[in-house]
């Protein structure tokens, strides 16, 4: 049986680690502590990103199956959300330091994309890979 859970964010600089905080307790009989910080990570990505590129509330949604946890984060912008180029940046981005989100989000999980609906914003889930079944310890 898969379990979900759902929290709203207010649009604030404190969501991201607000967001943190609610998915390690939310997703501690979920998995591991290593796929835990992983999940974690990637949340704090997409959340930071819906904040300062989306506009709105920001819906977070875990969805935990067998070997994986799919995580979900909307707002209500209109930003377009491509996949990222290079790896590596390189001239003036290769000191900014911002931009590497996504690049984050594709290394810690099994495969990530954009969901986008007319009128409704943007949807940007992960997969992350588990071990443990859920609801089991």
């Amino acid at each position: 049986m898969a379990h979900e859970a759902f929290r709203t964010f207010a649009a604030e600089p404190q969501s991201p680690g607000r967001a943190r905080s609610w998915v390690r307790a939310e997703s501690a009989a979920w998995c591991d502590d290593e796929e835990r910080e992983r999940l974690v990570l990637v949340v704090s990505e997409l959340v930071s990103n819906a904040l300062v590129h989306g506009s709105g509330r920001i819906d977070l949604r875990l969805d935990c199956a067998p070997g994986c946890i799919r995580v979900e984060v909307a707002d209500s912008g209109t930003a377009s959300i491509e996949a990222p180029g290079p790896t590596r940046p390189t001239g003036d981005r290769e000191l900014s330091v911002s931009g590497r989100g996504l690049h984050v989000v594709g290394a810690l999980s099994e495969r990530w994309g954009v969901s986008r609906a007319p009128g409704s914003g943007n949807a940007v889930w992960a997969e992350v890979r588990t071990a443990r079944q859920p609801g089991r310890t």
